[in-house]
């Protein structure tokens, strides 16, 4: 076997075990669904690994704070292609969170990761937004 290859292969090895481990430390899946995202990662290495695993970087407006970007890890968004009618709250931004790891199908605290993934699959970045309501007092 060629180096190349033997790197390509023991790449896909360490990240399908990287997927392996993030899908079998969630609670948030049955035992069932586990099994299942498992053999997804075996039988369709690459595939499989990046359904379960993904890392994004999320930006916020620097003009509306409750609006958010986010882009594949690693992603110059300076250099992303957007329509003309993209929200212009998004056209200033300052870093969130990098690398953060979504995994589809696991709640987050606002952020919805399987929408999230979608935009992404789709447009190359997804938009989202996030909101804090406090209420004092009592409830009646």
């Amino acid at each position: 076997m060629s180096l190349p290859i033997a790197i390509s292969v023991t790449a896909l090895v360490l990240l399908n075990v990287a997927a392996t481990l993030v899908v079998l430390r969630s609670a948030v899946f049955s035992s069932s669904q586990r099994r299942l995202q498992i053999i997804l990662v075996w039988l369709l290495p690459l595939l499989g690994a990046i359904i379960c695993l993904v890392r994004i970087d999320i930006y916020r407006s620097n003009s509306n704070s409750s609006k958010y970007l986010s882009v594949p890890a690693g992603t110059d968004v300076t250099k992303l292609s957007v329509p003309e009618e993209f929200d212009k709250d998004l056209i200033s931004l300052s870093p969130f969170k990098s690398e953060h790891e979504i995994v589809k199908g696991k709640p987050y605290i606002a952020l919805n990761p399987d929408d999230v993934i979608n935009q992404i699959e789709k447009s190359g970045y997804a938009i989202h937004g996030a909101t804090i309501s406090i209420q004092i007092g009592s409830s009646k």
